[in-house]
């Protein structure tokens, strides 16, 4: 309890509060944009569904928190006896924060089952962990309406449940990093385009940094716990941890988009049903929404010709070989017509100088 003071109640739970604002501000920027790129075209209802419920969910753990700083700034600021009082809002927000982290980990988890040719030695783990997690976040919230202090709450039990949470959080993150890298690396492997290796290469960076971050609060979060259960600079970082994963998750969507255009519209990232099989570089069971799949484009002479995609061969890198091939040919074509004009010209020239 001597650790228990206001610069390490109030100055956590301040600070934590301010910065999972400002995340629940990004997080609504970023739904907006979702919107804007997403909601007056084809996109799966289920991810439209999961984006506004992710966004619901993360602004009712902003209001948590509120009423967790109204309960220790306005109601009982200059009340030293409530310190160790541990509010049902600050309960809430642990759940609150596990339900987001387990959406993410599900979302994921569903990516690395597509890519895996649905192999269930690689994705049930990852499952059944996020849902221990959520349990172990249950019981935590649980422990701390009923004991209503702090002090009581970092006794062995329930504590230890509390760090198996973050413990089992940090894992699945580890998890499901690795196997996305293990997958758009085979993906890189398959194709020696240097477009191609250039975006599985950004496509890995960017899944080592989201899966880092996340990590790395909930880790940091972990180790305040374990080192300093009894003041609550892990709870400020606790605030954070939500707000981190539902903005992963959001910015994840929205990056199809980008790494589509960056491509030029061969990559996409659209629902596996929409992939014709032969067409692909990588197969129907690689998945959507994060690692890419390379299609044939249509013939740009005529929607109804035979021409032109028929010599194209079922690999992406021998379909770029053969659109290279006709970009050659037409080049050819245009200069060799070029010479032929100039030919032409310059004889009727000679002609009229000869009369």
């Amino acid at each position: 309890m001597s650790d228990l003071n206001i610069e390490t109640t109030y100055g956590s739970i301040m600070s934590g509060s301010l910065f999972a604002f400002g995340l629940s501000g990004v997080l609504t920027t970023q739904v907006a944009v979702y919107w804007k790129l997403y909601g007056d075209k084809e996109e799966l209802l289920y991810r439209r569904i999961l984006v506004i419920f992710v966004w619901l969910l993360d602004c009712a753990h902003s209001a948590l928190i509120w009423a967790a700083c109204w309960f220790y700034f306005v109601t009982h600021f200059t009340n030293k006896a409530k310190l160790d009082f541990l509010p049902t809002q600050v309960a809430l927000t642990v759940v609150s924060t596990a339900i987001q982290t387990m959406i993410y980990h599900f979302h994921f988890a569903s990516k690395i089952h597509v890519a895996s040719k649905r192999n269930w030695l690689v994705t049930g783990p990852i499952v059944f962990l996020a849902f221990a997690r959520l349990v172990a976040a249950s019981v935590s919230t649980s422990e701390m309406i009923k004991l209503k202090a702090y002090s009581a709450f970092a006794q062995v039990y329930p504590g230890w449940v509390f760090t198996l949470g973050l413990s089992l959080s940090s894992g699945v993150d580890i998890l499901v990093s690795g196997w996305m890298c293990y997958f758009l690396w085979k993906l890189k492997a398959k194709s020696t385009l240097t477009k191609t290796v250039q975006m599985v290469d950004n496509l890995i960076l960017y899944t080592l940094e989201n899966g880092a971050a996340t990590c790395l609060f909930t880790t940091a979060s972990l180790v305040c716990w374990l080192c300093m259960p009894y003041n609550l600079v892990f709870l400020g970082l606790h605030f954070v941890i939500g707000k981190l994963y539902a903005n992963s998750l959001v910015a994840s969507l929205i990056t199809r988009k980008v790494f589509q255009m960056r491509s030029g519209g061969a990559i996409t990232f659209g629902d596996p049903s929409s992939l014709s099989g032969p067409s692909n570089l990588v197969s129907n069971n690689i998945g959507s929404g994060f690692i890419p799949s390379f299609q044939i484009p249509k013939s740009p002479l005529s929607p109804r010709s035979n021409h032109g995609v028929q010599s194209f061969t079922k690999s992406g890198d021998s379909i770029a070989l053969g659109i290279r091939k006709i970009e050659v040919q037409v080049q050819q074509d245009v200069q060799r017509t070029s010479d032929d004009l100039d030919m032409v010209t310059a004889k009727h020239l000679a002609a009229k100088s000869v009369k």
